[in-house]
């Protein structure tokens, strides 16, 4: 795990090569990835924002990863399937369902197995 200004991030290994990085004046400002198992599904995950940007630049940059991602999650799905995004995050619910399309699923209840050592089960709760 990697930690940097108290917080914990996941390392990159857990992370999949589909992902979408949004710049922000040439500087990373958000990120969001798409898992895509070999069924017809994918996963929008792990979407984070740089909170240190104003709330409508905050806003626009988590728009385009989440956005990225899907673009991502259709071309793999070649226009049938099923796109889940769980999150307890408010915000990134409400983008998800007041701009880009997605459904209210209710609650989200996530379920984990951690195997082996290396990542900290605090951060994915």
């Amino acid at each position: 795990m990697q930690e940097r200004d108290g917080s914990q991030f996941l390392p990159p290994e857990c992370l999949p090569p589909s992902g979408v990085v949004v710049l922000c004046n040439g500087t990373p400002a958000g990120a969001s990835f798409a898992y895509l198992p070999n069924a017809a599904i994918a996963y929008i995950a792990f979407t984070c924002v740089n909170p240190a940007l104003s709330g409508r630049v905050r806003l626009a940059v988590a728009k385009s990863a989440i956005q990225g991602a899907v673009e991502i999650a259709e071309a793999f799905l070649n226009g049938r399937g099923f796109i889940e995004m769980p999150s307890h995050l408010w915000g990134l619910h409400h983008i998800a369902t007041e701009y880009l399309g997605f459904r209210n699923g209710g609650p989200v209840h996530t379920a984990f197995r951690l195997i082996g050592d290396g990542v900290d089960p605090d951060m994915l709760t």
